[in-house]
């Protein structure tokens, strides 16, 4: 929106309606989800706990203070969200359906992500293999070739966007070679490896720019730094997968203006810790209490997320199949990869209607 011309405010609002849809999707998903009547998709609208819990999960997916702060950011991630929740909603028709409808849907949702962030590049070759435990082989390898001929196509137009617009093949978004680089070296700079983009753009690249002049030079550059220590390394990057484990869920504070400029090499984020926590404390009480808060908030809506889907996977493993599918998914590919918390963030409103599955389990019984 904002490149299309638009003023970056005029931008944010629109967006913030667009992503406004997520909260309808919740509630949507979660009144399928739980469901009374499982010959029938609208019979969960009758059911009364179904009701409570889908407008439990509408109304946190509505008003979680980190959720919004995305939603308003001229960033992929609230509509990567949107797409992300559309997905889980007709993936999980098809598991129970088989139908080829919501197959074609689901698919046109995977396809649409591409063009917003690649992270369910994957996923066809994850939902073979796990779908044989729901559906028949056959129609797990259909469910499978056709969400991999959405991607091919979307792949396919994405390339030819992209070298019209460069003169260079690249089938995915640029950034890739960026985030691996910046995953491998997310605990402080090691092997040469630095953090934030503008620090990389100034250490490595000497250019203020990391995708101008020359981004998709400087991000397959990256892409074959991060690979190569991950080759020579590999105890290395499989200490940093195991301590990336702790903050895969951690939902970072609310964000606060920080003076401290990040193209500066010697502005080590590790040094300002924890004086500048203190001095936030001292001069600002009300907005460091609810930095503190809202991490350890998080922290409990996807614990209590997880309970509920291991609840609701004893129940009925087929109904919530295509949503634990997707967190496995989300989960394997990130720790491999980087887990800076907006990366991971659209997968988390997965978690709210099995929030509510927990405050309600007397009733679910």
């Amino acid at each position: 929106l904002a490149m299309a011309g638009l003023e970056p405010v005029v931008a944010q609002i629109l967006q913030a309606f667009l992503t406004a849809g997520s909260v309808l999707i919740v509630h949507k998903l979660a009144l399928e989800l739980f469901a009374t009547d499982r010959d029938s998709e609208r019979a969960a609208i009758a059911s009364p706990i179904a009701t409570r819990i889908a407008t439990g999960a509408a109304l946190l997916a509505a008003v979680w203070p980190n959720q919004a702060r995305f939603e308003i950011a001229l960033l992929p991630d609230g509509l990567t969200t949107l797409v992300m929740l559309s997905f889980a909603l007709f993936l999980k028709r098809y598991l129970r359906t088989r139908a080829m409808r919501p197959l074609l849907s689901a698919s046109v949702m995977l396809g649409l992500s591409i063009f917003l962030r690649p992270d369910l590049v994957l996923f066809p070759a994850f939902f073979f293999v796990v779908a044989l435990v729901a559906l028949t082989p056959r129609e797990a390898l259909r469910g499978t070739i056709v969400m991999g001929l959405a991607l091919a196509l979307t792949i396919g137009i994405n390339t030819w966007k992209n070298y019209a617009l460069s003169g260079e093949i690249v089938p995915l978004n640029l950034g890739s070679g960026t985030t691996m680089y910046e995953g491998i070296s997310q605990f402080g700079d090691t092997l040469g490896t630095t953090y934030a983009d503008e620090r990389l753009a100034h250490n490595v690249f000497n250019t203020k720019e990391l995708f101008y002049p020359n981004g998709v030079q400087n991000d397959r550059m990256a892409m074959r730094t991060a690979i190569d220590t991950i080759k020579h390394h590999p105890g290395f990057y499989a200490s940093v997968v195991l301590r990336r484990l702790p903050l895969l869920f951690t939902v970072r504070g609310l964000y606060f203006s920080d003076t401290a400029s990040l193209s500066d090499p010697k502005n080590d984020l590790a040094k300002r810790f924890p004086g500048k926590y203190i001095a936030m404390f001292r001069e600002h009480p009300v907005e460091a209490a609810v930095r503190i808060l809202s991490p350890l908030a998080g922290w409990l809506v996807v614990i209590l997320g997880f309970v509920g889907l291991a609840m609701g996977l004893g129940r009925e493993r087929t109904a919530h199949l295509g949503v634990a599918l997707l967190l496995f998914y989300f989960i394997v590919t990130h720790l491999a990869t980087n887990v800076e918390p907006r990366y991971f963030y659209p997968a988390v409103p997965l978690l709210y209607p099995y929030v509510l599955r927990v405050i309600f389990r007397r009733s679910v019984g």
